[in-house]
Formats: structure tokens, sequence, C-alpha cells
């Protein structure tokens, strides 16, 4: 079996997110060692900070201001005369950002990360740029770790369903089709799997989801993440998500993703499956109870296939876990109890022992500890 699976963005350029190395490490474990990962935010943000990609930007803001000048409508949003405004303020801005950004995002991978005026002068030269580009799909905005989509909300399913098709101000469909689909679909996994673990990544993960299923639609596609965990009565009257991804697999993911490769390898007996919702003849089944793994029998993660070097740090920053859920749970303003059911804590050896190895097999010196 071939898996692939899939970060979307957007996430903090720093460092990679947790999820997918964690599963990678899991699957492997399983026997299950055909297996690519990628973070396409990184990969995103990297190619779109540059010389060569601001050429063809400058062209599209030309286009664009030109379609605006001949017809636009209304005042403000999308093809209006905010929007005109907006692209020529763009245009303005261009040359000064055009050659700055490529510096900015080196700064970063160097020293200057250190200094802190350093660092904020160049996270503010790249959200600017990504503000410019921004301006094609007003009044849509991109920022370095966040999204807005002032016209649509992320908590209506219906809004859901209506801006991952809306090549006007969603700026990821695009961007998608251009740069990732081809070589995802390329490789002919047999599953491919879609993390989206923050709100920033609800629109641009099922925006590749769509896509994804449009190219391929016999590849087995899953969605996992923090976010649907979250969500798992309101995803029983959802079915139109279930036309974006052939199922969802909530709360903790490892032994689950395991046995949905092993199923699909075998019988396609998806009620084996732990933890997953997926449409089965018209009706959306629930797989209970709730899965929670035994924190003390899960490998360190891998990041093999990582671009470590891509991230906006001067030295690779692995996030490694020793615990999962919360020992107090009664803190109002956290969601951390709802994504794990109960708190485990790995036994003081086991944690020394990944750090080593993680260590010396990516020469890391840092670590971000997500408990």
């Amino acid at each position: 079996m071939k898996v692939s699976l899939l970060f979307p963005p957007t996430w903090h350029p720093s460092q990679p997110y947790l999820s997918l190395p964690s599963l990678t490490g899991f699957l492997a474990q399983g026997g299950i060692t055909n297996v690519s990962q990628r973070d396409l935010g990184i990969e995103l943000l990297d190619g779109v900070v540059t010389h060569s990609y601001g050429a063809e930007l400058y062209q599209e803001l030309v286009d664009k201001q030109r379609a605006l000048e001949r017809e636009r409508t209304g005042e403000t949003g999308s093809g209006s005369a905010e929007h005109l405004a907006r692209i020529v303020e763009s245009l303005d801005r261009f040359p000064y950002l055009i050659d700055r950004i490529e510096p900015a995002k080196e700064t970063l991978r160097g020293e200057g990360f250190y200094d802190i005026e350093s660092y904020k002068e160049s996270l503010f030269l790249i959200d600017k740029w990504l503000e410019v580009i921004s301006t094609l799909y007003f009044p849509s905005r991109l920022t370095v770790v966040d999204n807005q989509f002032s016209s649509y909300s992320i908590y209506s399913s219906k809004d859901l369903m209506k801006i991952i098709r809306d090549e006007a101000q969603n700026p990821y469909i695009k961007l998608f089709r251009e740069r990732f689909v081809q070589s995802i679909v390329a490789g002919q996994p047999d599953l491919i799997g879609v993390s989206i673990t923050a709100t920033s990544q609800i629109i641009p993960g099922l925006t590749l989801c769509r896509l994804i299923k449009e190219a391929a639609p016999n590849i087995h596609l899953t969605i996992g993440g923090s976010i649907f965990t979250r969500l798992v009565d309101n995803l029983r009257r959802c079915p139109s998500l279930f036309d974006l991804t052939d199922d969802i697999i909530v709360f903790e993911g490892e032994t689950a993703l395991l046995e949905l490769v092993n199923q699909l390898a075998g019988k396609k007996d998806f009620s084996k499956v732990p933890n997953l919702i997926y449409r089965q003849n018209g009706k959306i089944t629930v797989n209970q109870p709730f899965y929670s793994e035994n924190i003390n029998q899960l490998p360190a993660p891998n990041y093999d296939g990582f671009p470590l070097g891509m991230y906006l740090s001067p030295e690779p920053v692995l996030p490694v876990q020793f615990s999962r859920g919360c020992y107090y749970k009664d803190c109002a303003f956290c969601a951390l109890t709802l994504d794990h059911q109960n708190f485990r804590q790995k036994e003081p050896g086991r944690t020394v022992e990944e750090l080593d190895w993680l260590k010396q097999r990516y020469g890391a010196q840092r670590f971000f500890f997500t408990d």
C-alpha cells in the first residue's frame, strides 16, 4: 500500500507540525513503509516568496487592474471600486517589496532570526508581500500564519462548499492546481490523508480535497485532525462534506489510520476502523467507542522527507510530545481536553531515548514540546 500524507496551509513557518511525522512513524512500526509526507504550507510559502513568482504576480496585477478599469461593480467587495484601489496600491508597493522578500526569507533562516528587530522586519515584509498577492482575491487576505475570507464563514457548511469553488476569492484553488495537485496524484497513492488541525487550514484543506477528488476520484482520501474531532455531532448532519472525502478520522489517528490502510488492502470492512466516520449507502456512520493510544507504545515521530532547511528558522526545530490530554481538564479557555479523552504520560526513559534518536537522525538541537 502506498500512502501520501499532506499538511495544508497555514501554520507557523518556523517548524513542521507533529501530526504527519507521528502517523508516519506509527505506520512504519506497523509495517507500512511506502509513505510520503509533505508540508504544503511551507512549500507554498517558499514558492511564492520569490523573485521569479513576483514576475508572474506583477502581470496578474496589471491584468486585474485593466479588467477592473473596464468593468467593476459597487463600492466594496470583490470586483468593486475598492478592489481596484487595492490593486493600484499593490502595484505601487511592488517595486519596494520584490527586492526585499527573498533577503527577508534568508534573514529568518540565518543569524538575523535571533535579532528581534530583524526578525520582526522580515516577517513584516513577507506579510506585506502576501497582502499584495491577496489583492487579486480581495477581500480575502493571506498572512504568514493565517487567512481571512470575510465574505464567507468557516462555521457554515454552506459557505464552505461555496468558497472552495470560488476562484475569484479563494487563492488556494489556482495555487494548488498549478503547484501541487498533479504531483500528488501522479504518484498514484492508494490512500491520501489530509491533516486539518487549525481553523486556518479548513478552507485550504477542503479546497485541496476537492481538487484531488476531481483529479483522481478513485484514490481513497481521508481527513484527520483536531478540528473535526470537535465536530463529531455536526459531521453526522453534513453529508456534503463526504463529497470531498471518503471518510474522516477523529480523535487519535495512529491505530485508526493503520487499520484503514489494512482494510483498504483487504476486506474493506470500515466498521473495524476505530475513530472513523464514513458514509455508506447514504448513511453516515460513526465508529465508537473512540480509541485512545497507549502512549508508551508509540514510536518517535518520523520527519523523513520533510524539507527541514526550508522552514524560516536558522536550524531545525522538531516538535515532540510526551503526554496527551490534560490532568486538570477545567480551564474554560482551553480546548485540549476535546482532542484527547484522557491524560497519559510517556515514561521518562522513553522520552530520553526519543530525543536522542531525533538528535542523531536529523541533527536536531532544538525541540518544541507540544504537550
